[in-house]
């Protein structure tokens, strides 16, 4: 669809609003916010809505940052050195 200035408008279907994505990663909107200013991905609000390219990137950031959270956990600790 295009607006009177001839420039094309996507349908509202097709973004997602950064609260949205955020409750569906169980990240705050704030840590998506400050993420895509980052990565120069245009972020107001929590209502600004992202393409799904752009929400792909944000998913991917966030699941990375998770691996590496799990991967934190998975490390065995050093603390209880049994070798005496």
């Amino acid at each position: 669809m295009a607006t009177a200035r001839g420039r094309v408008r996507t349908m509202s279907f097709d973004r997602i609003k950064i609260k949205t994505l955020a409750e569906e990663l169980g990240v705050t909107s704030r840590a998506v916010i400050e993420r895509c200013r980052a990565a120069g991905v245009p972020a107001q609000n929590s209502i600004t809505k992202l393409t799904h390219k752009q929400a792909a990137l944000v998913r991917a950031w966030f699941a990375n940052q998770a691996e590496a959270v799990r991967d934190d956990k998975m490390k065995p600790s050093v603390e209880g050195d049994d070798e005496r």
